[in-house]
């Protein structure tokens, strides 16, 4: 793909107050259009998202009717705005159900999904993907030569299936379960197993044909690999839809960019749950842009988001984007109080919206999508996430937002070109995990608990790490870090146990934490653990597993000693040529160290990640610092820093910096010292325009500066 020229910071506007994915049911109101357009451009936005659903276009099987689509592309003539396509397939022609009554899609209980406006229509039909597939190749083909036309966007939040609650079913369903989803899982399963034969003996079945295979719908005592290869066939089944929607949009339009969204990084999803999940790290190879979208005040568990969290989020979608080469934006950015019936997120005001706008960007995000500008219309979230009212007059929140998107239309070559610096430390995540807990039975709260634990941890110390996925592992992606974390290494095969004992050889830290290798990836354990050959990496063997109670661990490494509750599953470990540092109150070894080569490879029998992302317990974070100390990453100086609790994020394009300094607290802080390495000789505060005064040290650059409640200071350094 070629470098990115523009920026977009857009809205989600389609000329009516219908939500999405809705269309407007009746004429457009050319002068509303035109109003909002105008005003829209004036408050500094230099694009729009415009979405198209497939229900409305094609409302007969003979029937193509883009006028709509048309009429609101000549409105914009003389806008001055750039235009993003989103187009939804999950609202669907009701034709189709009544041509095709087996394209429904179909629950493991046997449920029927009778589409209203959403979910729509099984894609593994093969007429409704006929379907689907003209639909897409026609409008793209209808739009390729509007000046207007930037890129599209084909896949809003990417779920087998979107957006429905289906509370009649009892338990959270899985899809799909549709006839033509069996044949395609049974194509996929020959891909794998070449024979019936082999497919037998990995599942314990005795089918003769390959026409006897049925889906796998529950978890036995048996075996579990029925259900993995589930899952796994489902990550893959959304890369290839996906793909599918590319290759038709670029049929009618091979020159503008194609894009997808995730709902939230799927390193916080179980597979199975929520209507379906893919992988970022696959979806992403397929588009030209992938992203996703960012809600920090919506309604759930997560939520509001705090400063951690968000940054993981964002830096893990980012991950995902550099590691198939993709450009990173925010889908959709929330700019409005997040509404669902009668529960309410907290307000949102024009603090919000530079905090969130600014840490995307100090994330590397190359466009932002604020969703939506006018508010929901209708439906659960009726009056939510509107960044104006239905009176369209601007207000704090759409000018905030626009005088940011300003600064990055005047300094765009600076952001497009900006990256943020390049981490010595990775976490790992891996999906055969997240499949393996599902066939355990054990929530997926289990694996996020410590992927969140971890980062936590390290973005304290103010390190931001990259996430680098299992299955797009190879040895040079390792070689670029100095320090690897892997919470929950329970599934591995030999190779990558031989390619992280070559890390670690060459220098590398890496850290695991209880029962690595407990399976390979065909479901099956080993006669020790840690298995597929890791004992001989971390020196140590488990010898048993203690149940549940409150103990305390003993730890002491580099000078630093301490004692701390602990009260989750403890594996006592057997050191075969490791070091104990770690020891629960009997004085059985818990933690170990290994020198490997010229590295060294931590195991922990304790699940430190998660029970400190649920504790907040400091002596673990201060214990896995600790870890690392001794490794390029834990001696290296931070190359910027701050004296008081105030987060600093870099970009850098050339000799060029970008500093970002967030407060997030709702207090002003005075006096804060921030600390830079560089040689540089003007410091220019890009919201004021104001120069910032400075000196230099024989070490770093140093700045004084205050902070109003929640502010953001962006600082370029030239």
């Amino acid at each position: 793909m070629e470098p990115a020229k523009f920026f977009p910071v857009a809205v989600w506007y389609n000329g009516s107050f219908a939500r999405a994915p809705m269309m407007a049911r009746k004429p457009l109101n050319a002068k509303m259009i035109k109003r909002d357009l105008k005003l829209i451009k004036e408050q500094g936005f230099n694009s729009i998202k415009y979405w198209v659903d497939w229900a409305t276009c094609n409302p007969k099987e003979d029937i193509l009717d883009f006028a709509q689509v048309k009429h609101f592309f000549s409105l914009l003539n003389g806008s001055g705005l750039k235009v993003i396509v989103q187009i939804y397939l999950d609202s669907a022609p009701n034709w189709i159900a009544a041509k095709y009554p087996d394209s429904l899609f179909v629950s493991q209980a046997g449920h029927k999904v009778e589409s209203q406006a959403s979910p729509g229509y099984s894609l593994d039909h093969p007429e409704v993907r006929k379907a689907a597939g003209i639909f897409l190749e026609k409008l793209s083909g209808l739009l390729r030569d509007e000046k207007a036309l930037y890129a599209w966007d084909v896949w809003s939040e990417p779920h087998v299936v979107n957006w429905s609650w289906f509370d009649y079913m009892g338990q959270e369903p899985w899809f799909d379960y549709n006839e033509h989803s069996r044949l395609r899982f049974i194509e996929w399963l020959k891909g794998k197993y070449k024979n019936i034969g082999d497919l037998n003996a990995a599942w314990y079945r005795t089918y003769s044909s390959w026409d006897e295979i049925r889906m796998p719908k529950y978890v036995t005592l048996s075996t579990y690999q029925d259900i993995i290869d589930l899952q796994l066939f489902t990550v893959n089944k959304m890369k290839e839809d996906l793909a599918f929607r590319v290759e038709k949009v670029r049929s009618g339009d091979p020159n503008h960019l194609i894009t997808s969204h995730s709902a939230i990084t799927s390193i916080m999803s179980s597979i199975m749950d929520w209507g379906a999940n893919g992988n970022d790290w696959e979806m992403s190879k397929v588009v030209d842009v992938w992203g996703t979208s960012y809600y920090p005040a919506h309604i759930g568990s997560l939520n509001p988001y705090d400063p951690a969290l968000s940054g993981l989020f964002l830096d893990a979608s980012r991950s995902a984007c550099d590691s198939s080469g993709v450009q990173f934006w925010i889908g959709e950015l929330q700019c409005g109080q997040a509404v669902e019936g009668l529960k309410f997120g907290i307000p949102v005001g024009p603090e919000e919206i530079s905090k969130w706008t600014w840490a995307c960007i100090s994330s590397g995000a190359k466009g932002l999508f604020y969703y939506a500008y006018y508010p929901m219309s209708c439906g659960e979230e009726i009056s939510g996430f509107g960044m104006i009212s239905f009176s369209g007059e601007p207000n704090a929140r759409s000018l905030q937002a626009g005088k940011i998107a300003n600064i990055i239309a005047n300094n765009s070559e600076l952001f497009i070109n900006s990256k943020p610096p390049r981490s010595d430390v990775a976490i790992m995540v891996n999906v055969n995990v997240s499949a393996m807990l599902a066939a355990l039975r054990t929530g997926h709260n289990r694996l996020t608990g410590a992927l969140v634990g971890t980062y936590r941890i390290l973005y304290s110390a103010g390190i931001y790490p990259d996430f680098i996925d299992y299955d797009n592992l190879t040895p040079k992606t390792l070689s670029s870090y100095s320090v690897v974390f892997s919470p929950l290494m329970f599934s591995i095969d030999e190779t990558h146990s031989r390619m992280l004992a070559e890390f670690v050889r060459n220098g590398g830290t890496l850290l695991s934490e209880f029962r690595p290798g407990w399976s390979n990836l065909d479901g099956e354990t080993t006669c020790e653990i840690p298995g597929q050959n890791l004992a001989d990496l971390f020196g140590a063997k488990e010898e048993f597993v203690s149940i549940n109670k409150e103990s305390y661990i003993s730890a002491s490494i580099n000078g630093w000693e301490s004692k701390f509750a602990f009260n989750d599953a403890i594996e006592v470990l057997t050191p075969l040529t490791s070091e104990v540092i770690g020891k629960n109150e009997d004085g059985k070894p818990v933690i170990t160290r290994n020198k490997f080569g010229r590295g060294n490879a931590f195991l922990s029998g304790i699940i430190l990640s998660s029970y400190f992302e649920k504790n907040r317990t400091e002596d673990i974070k201060s214990l896995v610092l600790n870890l690392i100390k001794d490794s390029s990453a834990g001696q290296k100086k931070r190359s910027v820093s701050s004296s008081q609790n105030v987060e600093i994020r870099q970009l850098i394009s050339g000799q060029e910096r970008i500093l970002l300094a967030f407060n997030h607290t709702n207090s002003p802080v005075s006096s804060v010292k921030i600390y830079t390495e560089g040689t540089f000789e003007n410091m220019t505060d890009m919201i004021s325009n104001k120069k910032i005064p400075f000196r230099k040290t024989k070490e770093s650059i140093e700045m004084l500066l205050d902070f109003d409640p929640a502010e953001v200071k962006v600082i370029r350094m030239r």
